[in-house]
C-alpha cells in the first residue's frame, strides 16, 4: 500500500501518540507497584501482562492504520512518544502519584490507630486484673504447689489404706 507523504506524516504522529501510551500504561503499573508493594514473581508477571498489552495495542494499531505493515515510521514514532512521554510528564505523574499514596497511607493509618482506641482501651482494662492475677499465681505458686504434693501424698496414703481394707475385708477365711 503506498502512502502519501502527508498520510505517513500523519500515521507518524498517531504513531508517537501510541507511544505516548503505552508509556502511560507502563507508569500505571508502577503506581500499582508503588501502592500495593509486591513479591518478585509478581512483578515478572506484570512485566509479562504489561509487554502483551503493548505488543497488542500495537499489533491493533498497526492494522488499523496500514493494514498490518510494519513500517519504520511507526516503530520510530512508536519508540520517540514513549521517549517523550518518560522525559517530560512521567517523572510529574510518578511524583504526584508517590504524593497521593503516600498521603492516602497516612490518612489509613490515622483511621486505623483511631479505630483501634476501643480495642487498646479494653485490652489496657483488662490487663490490670490480669497483671494482678499473674502476680497473685506467682506468689500463690509456691504454697499451691506444696498443698498439691501433700495432697498427692495423702491420697497415695489412703489409696493404700483403702487396699489393705478392702483386701481384709474380702479375705478368704
Amino acid at each position: 500500500m503506498i502512502l502519501s507523504v502527508s498520510e505517513q506524516a500523519r500515521l507518524f504522529l498517531f504513531a508517537c501518540a501510541a507511544g505516548f501510551v503505552i508509556g502511560l500504561v507502563y507508569d500505571a503499573f508502577r503506581i500499582i507497584r508503588l501502592a500495593v508493594p509486591h513479591p518478585s514473581f509478581l512483578i515478572q508477571l506484570e512485566d509479562v501482562l504489561y509487554w502483551a498489552l503493548a505488543s497488542a495495542g500495537m499489533f491493533i494499531f498497526m492494522q488499523y492504520t496500514t493494514g498490518g505493515e510494519v513500517r519504520a515510521y511507526s516503530i520510530f514514532g512508536t519508540a520517540l512518544g514513549a521517549l517523550i512521554y518518560f522525559m517530560t510528564l512521567s517523572a510529574f505523574i510518578m511524583a504526584v502519584s508517590t504524593a497521593i499514596i503516600n498521603l492516602v497511607k497516612k490518612i489509613l493509618a490515622a483511621i486505623i490507630t483511631v479505630a483501634l482506641i476501643p480495642v487498646r482501651l479494653i485490652l489496657h482494662i483488662l490487663a490490670i486484673p490480669y497483671g494482678a492475677a499473674k502476680k497473685f499465681l506467682r506468689l500463690a505458686k509456691k504454697p499451691c504447689k506444696k498443698l498439691l504434693q501433700n495432697s498427692l501424698t495423702c491420697a497415695k496414703i489412703g489409696r493404700k489404706k483403702l487396699a489393705r481394707d478392702v483386701s481384709i475385708i474380702f479375705r478368704k477365711r
